[in-house]
C-alpha cells in the first residue's frame, strides 16, 4: 500500500484527486506541471473517541505549505478533528431516539421469537 496523497490545483486550491503518491522513493515529481503540487496526508493526532450523544466530530482538511514530518521535501494535507457538544434539545433528542430503538429492537425479537416457535 502507498502513502496517501493529494493532487491539487495551486493557483484555485482545487483537489484535483485523492491517490497514493506516484512515487515509492518519496522524491518530487520530476516534469509535472507548476501549477500541480502533490500533498502528503498528515494525520498528526487520531481520531478521538467521543459520545455521540453528547458531542458532534468536526473533520477539518487543509491544504497547507507546510513540510511534511517524515517526507520534508513533501508539503502537507493535514487532517484534524475537535468535538462540538450538542445543545440540550439534540441531546435529548438523540436519547430519546436511542430508547426507542432499543425498545424496538426488543419487540422485533420477541416477534421473531413467537415466529418461529409457531412454525
Amino acid at each position: 500500500m502507498g502513502t496517501p496523497a493529494v493532487l491539487i490545483r495551486k493557483s484555485t486550491g482545487e483537489i484535483i484527486k485523492h491517490a497514493d503518491y506516484p512515487r515509492v522513493d518519496m522524491q518530487p515529481i520530476i516534469g509535472l506541471d507548476p501549477d500541480l503540487e502533490w500533498l502528503i496526508v498528515n494525520t498528526p493526532y487520531v481520531e478521538p473517541d467521543y459520545d455521540s450523544r453528547l458531542f458532534v466530530l468536526q473533520r477539518t482538511e487543509a491544504i497547507t505549505a507546510i513540510p511534511h514530518p517524515q517526507y520534508p521535501l513533501l508539503n502537507q494535507y493535514q487532517i484534524s478533528f475537535s468535538t462540538d457538544k450538542r445543545e440540550k434539545p439534540e441531546i435529548i433528542a438523540s436519547i430519546d431516539n436511542a430508547e426507542t430503538d432499543a425498545l424496538n429492537s426488543l419487540t422485533g425479537n420477541k416477534v421473531m421469537k413467537t415466529v418461529i416457535q409457531s412454525i
